[in-house]
């Protein structure tokens, strides 16, 4: 069961990620030197090893569309820990949805739903 529902996921009354929108967000990590981009599940996928941060973009259609989350692996006392930040432009409900679908992910690959601030 999860601890959050669609319309209840705290929100940040501002940008998190670094980008005042998805767009300018999108267009920036397109920049960086190095890093790898791919498509999985119509998302494009952006890793930027040596910062440890992976980017993600939904792709047109999706309900929560445009939307970008930045995960980043960062150390912590005892491993390390997963701190999401997420800037979702569409309606709170498919905005809270990408939350609680990122938290999961976060879960079975990090076996933790991870820090996170979301932006809107």
């Amino acid at each position: 069961m999860r601890a959050q529902e669609a319309g209840k996921v705290p929100e940040s009354p501002c940008s998190t990620i670094g980008y005042t929108t998805v767009a300018t967000a999108l267009i920036a990590v397109r920049a960086i030197s190095g890093i790898e981009i791919r498509t999985e599940n119509g998302w494009l996928i952006a890793t930027d090893s040596p910062m440890r941060t992976i980017w993600s973009f939904a792709p047109e259609g999706h309900p929560a569309y445009p939307t970008a989350v930045k995960r980043t692996v960062v150390p912590a006392q005892k491993g390390s820990v997963v701190d999401m930040q997420i800037l979702c432009e569409s309606d709170k409900v498919s905005c809270d949805n990408v939350v609680l679908q990122f938290q999961e992910i976060n879960r079975r690959l990090f076996g933790s739903p991870g820090v996170y601030d979301t932006g809107k």
